[in-house]
């Protein structure tokens, strides 16, 4: 149809604080793209061990490692241009290539 313009890729609604959010819900703030993990209101993104996980994706659609984000078993994550398996569930744990860690260089 001419004239018609959708966006390719949704966009999230930018996150307010007097909106109630529940597990699963995404929004936008700061220029990121943000999942809520439980029921929040009032949390504004970013804290690590808060409400809400940062969604960044590679342009192929791999995980970027954020902070935020949970990683379980079998989950692919790039982190310093390097591509790393969980081996259980991490949250806020930097990958490393270690014997003890929860990542494994892929």
């Amino acid at each position: 149809m001419v004239g018609l313009n959708l966006p390719s890729t949704p966009v999230a609604p930018a996150w307010k604080a007097t909106t109630v959010y529940n597990a699963g819900n995404t929004v936008t703030y700061q220029g990121k793209s943000w999942q809520a993990l439980w029921w929040t209101q009032n949390q504004k993104p970013g804290d690590v061990n808060g409400p809400w996980m940062e969604m960044a994706t590679a342009p192929d659609g791999t995980a970027l490692w954020t902070a935020s984000r949970i990683f379980t078993a079998g989950d692919v994550a790039i982190y310093q241009g390097k591509k790393y398996v969980a081996q259980w569930w991490t949250r806020n744990q930097k990958p490393v290539d270690s014997a003890y860690g929860p990542w494994k260089l892929s």
